[in-house]
């Protein structure tokens, strides 16, 4: 079965077209676009992990710091923390330094954090609205803009850290370009795609043109997934558990998880934490309703009737 926890679009639903401006110019574009939805500072990066991996140099993660993440988080968050810091699954007060607070599929996940703890926020698949939804906990909030706009590249880290800045500024300098270009290429052509990228992908910083354009040009992309999710969350927000609403007031998940399994063979299963409670393991197999527009509407709607 295709993974259909995020988009993944065909082809034709991209712009395309190449621009005359600059890489700067381009990334300004972008980042001016989040910021009035955001009210924040965006710096753009070619993915969610890329943007990761960025923070964690900037605030000096080395093998001395233990850094939690849930239990069944994805592989890129293991991959990212694992080249920098001691990563566990296992929360302890005294021993964990940094706090991943992983926002599963858009519900907004609360931690037992405290101020000895730096937290951030992972919200890669998180699509929200407007600022009212950012910085819960912590001062920075990751994104990808394959999960949450389903293209071929892109990510985000928002931050109200005004130092950030000058280091983004630095990064990029001193970052490998060749790599970034071979990590485009990987990204952005279709017959490329099984070739593995993601083990380079911690140390790439730099968003070459040709992702600034696909990024800058498909930025629509944004508003027609936020209208699709907030039509089909109002047809299958009943499956939604009444203690796990509250954690969808300022954003829009990319779907749904159901307490219970299905076996038709229509629906994917993941572990979710319905206690919503980060650092706490209370997984349990859910099956998934895709909310996202990169489900046709007669899969979204042959999925509820097998629900009802």
């Amino acid at each position: 079965m295709q993974d259909y926890q995020w988009p993944n679009l065909p082809e034709s639903e991209y712009s395309q077209e190449s621009s005359h401006f600059s890489e700067d110019k381009l990334r300004a574009m972008i980042s001016e676009f989040f910021e009035k939805k955001w009210q924040a500072k965006c710096f753009v990066f070619p993915s969610g992990r890329s943007a990761l991996s960025a923070l964690l140099r900037y605030l000096q993660i080395g093998r001395k710091h233990n850094v939690f993440a849930p239990k069944w988080s994805s592989t890129c968050v293991w991959s990212t923390i694992g080249h920098y810091s001691n990563p566990s699954c296992l929360y302890s007060e005294d021993q964990i330094d940094v706090i991943l607070k992983v926002n599963k599929w858009g519900y907004a996940f609360k931690s037992k954090a405290s101020s000895k703890h730096i937290v951030i926020n992972d919200s890669v698949d998180n699509l929200i609205p407007n600022a009212k939804g950012l910085f819960e906990q912590s001062d920075y909030e990751i994104f990808s803009l394959a999960k949450i706009m389903g293209l071929r590249t892109g990510g985000l880290l928002v931050s109200q850290d005004k130092n950030f800045f000058p280091f983004y500024q630095e990064l990029l300098l001193a970052s490998d370009r060749n790599l970034s270009l071979a990590q485009e290429k990987r990204r952005l052509t279709p017959s490329l795609e099984d070739i593995p990228w993601g083990y380079l992908e911690w140390q790439n910083f730099i968003t070459p043109k040709k992702s600034l354009e696909h990024i800058a040009q498909n930025l629509h992309l944004f508003e027609k997934n936020k209208s699709c999710l907030e039509t089909r969350l109002e047809k299958a927000g009943s499956y939604i558990l009444p203690a796990m609403k509250e954690a969808l007031s300022s954003r829009l998940p990319c779907l749904i998880p159901v307490d219970k399994e299905i076996s038709t063979g229509d629906f994917m299963h993941r572990q979710f934490n319905f206690s919503l409670q980060n650092e706490e393991e209370q997984f349990k197999k859910a099956a998934l309703i895709p909310l996202h527009f990169g489900i046709r509407d007669e899969q979204f709607e042959k999925m509820l009737k097998l629900l009802s």
